[in-house]
């Protein structure tokens, strides 16, 4: 007769006993607050389950395992008359150097008389570190217009719960450009390198740079000067798009002072970007720089762009400037650019397609309204299209593979 056995793992439970060390009462001990910042006194009191029966005495603090590093005295008043209470005022440094305690989690030894307490990590060092906006390309945006609502990111480090982000007018928070938040539709994007707020710019904000302070709740704070520019107008191009069979004469406005020398260029910004391959210089570039003694004084450049056969993309391009050192800038404001399509693609004739011994070909389309990014299809699968390259509007090569066939039509469209 079969017996159905049924097994139970039971887990065994490793009981560790912690024998009390010889002199040492294993009684609890807690700290309110349990942590200190190195930078600054801070009032703690100490608690134990068992009376001391002094009066005056002292906590040892030492890193706690695996940590190393030196250990550190701090004097123990007696709160009350129970002895279980304890006051102290914490900041621990080297008393020759001065050199602040390594952060992280202390074991404690409190002495009293010839009494003592122990428990383990059971204490922790803090340090404070300034917050920090590492330079002014980590604040978006920079380029501001008078009446203006706009989101607005900081990115540093060493932020904290209830950072305050100001712009500065001179050594001052300004009342003109005023940063709020965070933003509740945006929770949780706050974190110890990133602010997520608002800005608001009044209509008669005076012209010109602003500097950016950032503060956290303890005090500590960092500035950045000339990160903000107010302007009269936002960066703008104009027309702000063309069809794909002209050229054309651009002008844009930036708030920047630019050198004669800087030339105009629309960016690629659409699927795949950056694709230098897309973008599209502009001729003849004219720049009418700054007037340094007048705030918020934009610059212009105007050039003239040939967009036959360029991408079409709705707000696919954005207008920018390229500088002699090659360093290559768009404009934060209403740059964007549209391409739009003139004419469908058309094919009128192809060459090379036809039957042969080599199985990879190159054909010649010819037609009108070809652009860069053209695709080619063809609907017989003896016939796979590898690659394609634009000429012109009226010329397209492309290298196909074809099987071996019979047949030598091939549909292309």
């Amino acid at each position: 007769m079969l017996r159905r056995v049924v097994l139970l793992l039971v887990p065994v439970a490793v009981l560790a006993v912690l024998s009390p060390v010889p002199g040492r009462a294993a009684t609890p001990l807690s700290f309110s607050p349990n942590a200190a910042f190195t930078d600054t006194p801070t009032s703690v009191t100490l608690t134990s389950s068992a009376a001391f029966s002094g009066t005056t005495g002292s906590v040892l603090l030492t890193p706690t395992a695996p940590a190393t590093g030196p250990s550190y005295t701090v004097p123990l008043t007696a709160a009350g008359t129970t002895g279980t209470r304890w006051d102290a005022a914490v900041q621990l440094a080297d008393p020759v150097t001065g050199t602040p305690a390594a952060p992280g989690l202390y074991d404690a030894v409190v002495t009293v008389g010839d009494e003592d307490q122990t428990c383990t990590a059971c204490f922790t060092v803090l340090t404070r570190t300034e917050p920090r906006i590492h330079s002014c390309a980590d604040v978006t945006p920079r380029r501001l217009q008078r009446g203006e609502d706009l989101p607005a990111v900081v990115v540093g480090s060493s932020f904290a719960d209830g950072t305050v982000v100001e712009a500065l007018e001179g050594k001052a928070a300004s009342s003109h450009v005023v940063y709020s938040g965070p933003d509740t539709a945006a929770a949780g994007n706050d974190s110890g390198v990133l602010l997520s707020r608002s800005v608001h710019v009044e209509p008669d904000a005076p012209l010109g740079y602003y500097g950016v302070r950032v503060t956290n709740a303890d005090g500590r704070t960092s500035t950045l000067e000339r990160c903000l520019v107010v302007t009269a107008s936002a960066d703008k191009v104009e027309p702000t798009g063309v069809t794909n069979d002209m050229s054309r004469t651009l002008r844009l406005t930036v708030p920047d002072t630019l050198p004669k020398t800087a030339t105009l260029r629309l960016f690629w910004v659409g699927p795949g970007a950056p694709a230098p391959q897309l973008d599209l210089p502009a001729t003849g570039s004219t720049v009418v720089p700054a007037n340094p003694s007048v705030p918020g004084d934009p610059s212009t450049i105007t050039g003239t762009v040939n967009f036959v056969g360029a991408t079409p993309s709705l707000n696919g391009y954005q207008a920018g400037y390229v500088l002699p050192d090659g360093s290559q800038h768009g404009c934060d404001g209403l740059c964007r650019f549209t391409v739009r399509q003139a004419l469908p693609p058309v094919i009128t004739g192809v060459k090379g397609l036809g039957t042969g011994s080599s199985l990879t070909r190159k054909v010649t389309l010819t037609g009108t309204g070809f652009t860069r990014g053209t695709t080619v299809q063809t609907d017989d699968p003896d016939v796979a299209v590898k690659s394609v390259a634009w000429t012109s509007t009226t010329s397209m090569t492309m290298t196909v593979l074809v099987a071996p066939t019979v047949d030598d039509t091939h549909p292309v469209t």
